[in-house]
């Protein structure tokens, strides 16, 4: 027999894991999970409560939009609160004599 495989075969024996020890990794990795989750929920707890309470300063409504920036955030706000577009296109044609 050759090193390697000596190598393999010793790798094949491998002693089985004492008892207990998967069910402490096991624990440990789920501490770590739900630390780390609650960490994170807290952080967009904070960020919403400050949102909530007006605490973040909000410059975008002192910006006046584009008429063009309008017309385009009035369609997709019709489209997504479900508003028949192909019906609203052919209004416009109508009234635009297309």
């Amino acid at each position: 027999m050759n090193r390697e495989d000596l190598f393999y075969e010793e790798l094949s024996q491998v002693p089985e894991m004492p008892s207990g020890v998967y069910e402490k990794v096991a624990r440990r990795a789920a501490l770590h999970t739900s630390v780390r989750n609650s960490l994170l929920a807290l952080a967009a707890s904070l960020i919403m409560a400050l949102g909530f309470f007006g605490l973040i300063d909000k410059r975008t409504q002192d910006v006046a939009l584009q008429p063009e920036v309008a017309d385009e955030l009035q369609i997709i706000s019709d489209y997504l609160n479900g508003d028949d577009l192909e019906q609203e296109f052919e209004n416009y044609a109508f009234i635009g004599g297309f």
